[in-house]
């Protein structure tokens, strides 16, 4: 492979390994606040004399009849999602279920699973304990432990993971290095939309705030977004 090949894909892996990583604390960071900033909505309002319950009521979006655990959490979540009317674009899932199996993203993404499975097997030669003789209990327990987060990135197509494990174990690596180079940079576009979504949460924006006026005006936002107080 040329040299400028091989700056390109490691600069391809790089940037999923980061994004990746961003889109995970940015999720972590979420469940962190959405219990405060609810807690601060409801403060807010009992402080300024706005009885939040009886105005979801009369939105029709009423948490005293409760329609199944999940239908609500789905509502919450909604709320604490949509932060501008402006809208951002639906998930990527959702326009991947769109696609028509056959189409040529589809097709290369069936081929770059296939030879990261391929991989995945060679790597548990040495990561599940079962396959590796002469192992302390305490080796066992990381090798397991390796192999079932190697199975969770196959899974979640965190590719980067597998490759970082295959240079530990000088495992050789799929030479289709033009084609993982083009798979990621499409990868990091999607991993792009789904920062941008939780950076447009409320509860991003919450996290963000630095004074206590700025959370209530960002309370405000939110009051007279979802229940048009």
């Amino acid at each position: 492979m040329r040299t400028k090949d091989l700056v390109k894909w490691h600069r391809a892996v790089n940037e999923m390994r980061y994004k990746h990583t961003e889109l995970e604390l940015l999720k972590e960071m979420a469940d962190e606040y959405n219990p405060i900033f609810h807690n601060h909505v409801r403060k807010y309002c009992e402080d300024n004399d706005i009885d939040l319950d009886d105005v979801k009521k009369r939105v029709g979006l009423s948490t005293t009849v409760k329609k199944g655990k999940q239908n609500h959490e789905r509502k919450e979540e909604k709320e604490t999602r949509m932060i501008t009317d402006s809208g951002l674009p639906g998930s990527v899932s959702d326009i991947d279920n769109e696609e028509d199996n056959n189409t040529p993203i589809n097709q290369e993404e069936h081929e770059m699973h296939s030879i990261f499975k391929k991989l995945f097997k060679k790597l548990a030669v040495h990561l599940h304990p079962d396959k590796v003789m002469g192992l302390t209990d305490d080796e066992r327990r990381d090798r397991l432990e390796m192999f079932k987060q190697a199975k969770q990135a196959l899974d979640e197509e965190r590719y980067f993971f597998l490759l970082d494990l295959s240079d530990r174990f000088k495992i050789r690596l799929p030479n289709n290095y033009n084609q993982q180079t083009r798979w990621m940079k499409a990868r990091a576009k999607e991993l792009d939309s789904q920062i941008q979504a939780q950076k447009a949460s409320f509860n991003y924006a919450y996290a963000e705030c630095d004074t206590d006026a700025e959370r209530d005006r960002l309370v405000q936002v939110f009051l007279k977004q979802v229940y048009g107080l």
